[in-house]
């Protein structure tokens, strides 16, 4: 009984232990109550299960799987230090709740917030000011707004009121512009018919004066047939009979000169009328087209030269039978004379006056013009077409034979692109073209004469007429003028500024030259040309060159050909020039090559088939250069502008004051180029169709 009662209060007191232990933890539970969970709470929480885990027994270890997947769920991996009992000395590590860093998160968003909540106000705020301050702006942009309708509609009608102003003064200025230019072509025809009635009158005037020595002598000379000198003594009045017969051959030999005369008066003004229209053509950059005016103008003018002329011819013809009548008279009375030795003579000047104008015969007598050892063979050509003879010839001035060379080199260069295989030889193609030009073969050989002539006259003043002479008399090929300006073509590209812009140039126009050679070259144009410069410089310069046969082409050229010889040594003939230029210029136009190569053999010797490689060597550098032009053109100016770059020299005022001067006095004459001829040579080909 004891002992029963010694165990139920042993289990008394542990049900009472418990009850105060349960208590403990119970009244621990409530002092760490707090609205949230706190590290302290969770804490207790942990502890008071780890000491009521060894009083669970059977279930300690199902409590101590529970608790550490409970404290793996509250608590991170993140450490924190922790002082036990206040002791600041004594810090152990133990690992934050979830819910801590929650609450951090929390405060730091919270944080954010009040930051972000106090600059979105301070936002709102300048928003709120800025939205006022927009208001105003829109509010002031809509006054302007109106403000500038108000101007666009003052605008509008002060536009709309200046175009009708405008409208008005440009017709009020296209009235006032066709009455000037209606009184300017009514001045300007008032003064040309004046111009024109005077040079009527002047030539009236010069015509009126030789019919009036004509009629004179005609007067003379039919009173002279109708009342003979009679004397009442036989041997006086055989004397008389002769004198009389001597003086009306004179007057008749007067007579013809006066109309040869008349005749060089009516080609004057034919050439003078034709050079008023063709002259203006060769420094055109188009093809020009004529009116019918125009044209009207042309063939009227042609007609009556043509029918003045051939009057002219007819009573050249007349006068021509009179003194071969007188002529006769004069022989017959010369052999009944006893004054022989007196009379002879007489009669003897007489017929040579009068064999000196006549036109069926050939004169034995070599002209004073046809004196140039240099051109004996045009002359020779010249009196081979005709018998006539050039007893008046005329005078043409510079002007008018480089007029008419040019044109001649048109018409050179329009048969080039024509598909005509009839090549002539350079003074047949010379002769023709004045035929074309005078219509009549007899006025067409005197014309060739004078311009022979005129070629002569002015070559020592003009080189570029040099070359011309040089082509006919044949020491040039006919190729050597198309060569020269298709140069000029390329020195026309350039606005020439100094001496040294010739330098590029020739660089450019001759790469297979060496720098030494193109610098020799520029000293050389330099003094030749006085350290001027222009384009005619320049022309005239090279132009020197191919005359001197010194052009580097050129010389190129026949070097290279010579390297490519014939069956005959220094000729080549047009199998053997073909098959050289497909191996050194394998892109010539067939055509064009064949027709220059035609055009030089046809000035040969007759029976020689071949030409010269000196000769040819001008065709070859002409194909050639043309076969450059395009690149030329394109990159040409660009050089002379790159070295102009480069250079540092400046010219002098003596210099530029003296290239002016230079330019002026050679501007005098236009610039030509192969592409300016072949327009006027198209042109001329329209007038003459």
């Amino acid at each position: 009984t004891y002992q029963c009662r010694g165990n139920e209060m042993a289990l008394s007191n542990k049900r009472s232990a418990g009850r105060s232990l349960a208590v403990q933890y119970e009244v621990a539970l409530l002092d760490a109550a707090d609205e949230k969970p706190t590290e302290e709470r969770v804490q207790t929480c942990f502890q008071l299960l780890d000491e009521l885990l060894p009083q669970l027994g059977l279930y300690q270890k199902v409590f101590l799987m529970i608790r550490d997947e409970l404290f793996e769920a509250i608590y991170s991996k993140e450490l924190t230090s922790f002082s036990a009992h206040g002791d600041l000395s004594v810090s152990t590590l133990q690992r934050l709740p979830y819910f801590t860093l929650v609450q951090r998160l929390e405060q730091q968003r919270n944080e954010t917030c009040l930051i972000l909540e106090e600059k979105l106000k301070a936002i709102e705020d300048r928003l709120t000011s800025r939205d006022s301050e927009l208001q105003d702006a829109q509010k002031t942009i809509e006054t302007l707004r109106d403000e500038a309708r108000e101007h666009q509609k003052t605008a509008d009608a002060m536009m709309s009121e200046a175009k009708k102003l405008t409208e008005e003064n440009r017709r009020l200025s296209m009235a006032v512009g066709q009455h000037q230019r209606a009184q300017q072509r009514t001045a300007m025809d008032m003064e040309s018919k004046i111009n024109q009635m005077k040079s009527s009158y002047e030539a009236l005037a010069v015509e009126v004066e030789a019919l009036r020595k004509f009629k004179g002598g005609y007067d003379e000379l039919e009173q002279a047939f109708e009342e003979p000198c009679l004397q009442s003594k036989g041997r006086s009045r055989k004397v008389s009979e002769w004198e009389q017969t001597a003086n009306t051959l004179q007057m008749g030999v007067s007579l013809k000169r006066q109309l040869l005369e008349l005749q060089n008066i009516a080609m004057e003004e034919y050439d003078q009328q034709l050079e008023e229209h063709r002259m203006p053509l060769l420094g055109l950059q188009t093809v020009a087209k004529f009116s019918d005016d125009t044209i009207a103008s042309l063939s009227s003018g042609r007609e009556k030269f043509v029918k003045r002329v051939t009057e002219i011819a007819s009573e050249i013809g007349q006068m021509h039978e009179c003194t071969s009548q007188m002529k006769d008279q004069a022989t017959k009375q010369r052999k009944q004379s006893r004054h022989k030795r007196t009379l002879l003579s007489r009669v003897s000047l007489s017929s040579q006056s009068d064999d000196a104008v006549d036109m069926d015969e050939t004169s034995s007598v070599m002209h004073p013009d046809m004196a140039d050892p240099s051109f004996s063979s045009v002359w020779s050509h010249w009196r081979k077409n005709s018998r006539l003879v050039r007893v008046v010839p005329r005078d043409l001035q510079k002007e008018r034979v480089l007029s008419l060379v040019n044109q001649f080199y048109a018409t050179m260069l329009w048969e080039d692109e024509s598909d005509t295989e009839n090549v002539l030889p350079l003074l047949d193609s010379f002769s023709e073209f004045l035929l074309s030009r005078y219509l009549i073969i007899d006025i067409a050989h005197l014309a060739c004469h004078d311009l022979i002539r005129g070629v002569i006259n002015h070559s020592p003043e003009n080189i570029s007429l040099q070359l011309f002479g040089d082509q006919l008399n044949g020491r040039l090929d006919a190729a050597s003028f198309r060569y020269v300006l298709l140069l000029c073509d390329f020195i026309d590209l350039i606005d020439w500024e100094s001496a040294q812009d010739f330098q590029p140039f020739a660089t450019a126009i001759y790469p297979f030259l060496s720098e030494d050679d193109i610098e020799q070259m520029t000293m050389a144009f330099v003094a030749f040309a006085e350290n001027r410069v222009s384009k005619h410089l320049v022309a005239n310069y090279l132009i020197y060159l191919v005359l001197k046969h010194r052009e580097p082409r050129i010389v190129e050229c026949e070097s290279r050909l010579l390297q490519h010889p014939g069956q005959r040594a220094g000729l080549l003939s047009e199998i053997e020039f073909t098959e050289a230029l497909e191996t050194l210029l394998p892109l010539t136009s067939n055509r064009i090559r064949r027709r220059l190569y035609l055009q030089s053999q046809a000035d040969m010797p007759r029976g020689l088939d071949a030409v010269p490689i000196s000769r040819l060597a001008q065709t070859f550098a002409y194909l050639g250069l043309l076969q450059l032009a395009s690149l030329l053109r394109r990159s040409l100016v660009g050089n002379v502008l790159e070295a102009r770059s480069q250079n540092v020299m400046s010219a002098t005022t003596s210099s530029v004051m003296s290239r002016s001067n230079s330019a002026l006095s050679q501007n005098q004459q236009p610039f030509l180029t192969l592409s300016t001829l072949r327009m006027a040579s198209k042109s001329l080909k329209n007038e003459l169709e």
